[in-house]
């Protein structure tokens, strides 16, 4: 599929777009190549398409968005964000090992941000269960667990 029809699909996620319509793109959709997934995260035409394009990338599941995790971490920095939700639960699924490096790094990077504004990824540290034997850094687990309550 080239880009131009995979941007044209995601002008159709609008949720003023009739049900049908939007349905049909979010299926074209779960079939476009892998190097184009990135195109779904915080798609720039607005907010009002980033709940189905979250569903979306939720039916293409890992491991095929191994590339945009990184992506999709921040996706969830703030659960208000319309499919925050829908991408927490996508990240439920990907493997803890695979996660890790993703999360330390997001950490790492800004460690301040992440750690004491982040309730996204603190619950999400929790749900996922996530323990100290997990982290390859683990400073960046204990300056976590000082500063949220569910690690």
């Amino acid at each position: 599929m080239k880009v131009e029809k995979i941007l044209e699909l995601i002008e159709k996620l609008h949720w003023d777009t009739p049900q049908k319509v939007q349905e049909q793109a979010m299926k074209e959709l779960t079939h476009m190549d892998d190097k184009y997934i990135y195109l779904l995260i915080f798609p720039n035409i607005g907010s009002d398409c980033w709940a189905n394009a979250a569903l979306v990338l939720k039916k293409i599941a890992y491991p095929r968005i191994k590339l945009v995790i990184p992506y999709l971490l921040e996706w969830i920095d703030d659960m208000n964000c319309p499919g925050a939700l829908t991408i927490f639960e996508l990240l439920l699924t990907v493997e803890t090992k695979v996660l890790i490096p993703h999360i330390e790094l997001l950490v790492s990077m800004s460690p301040n941000y992440y750690i004491e504004d982040n309730y996204g990824l603190e619950r999400f540290i929790g749900k996922k269960n996530l323990k100290r034997d997990d982290f390859i850094q683990k400073d960046l687990y204990d300056k976590m667990k000082r500063l949220f309550s569910v690690v």
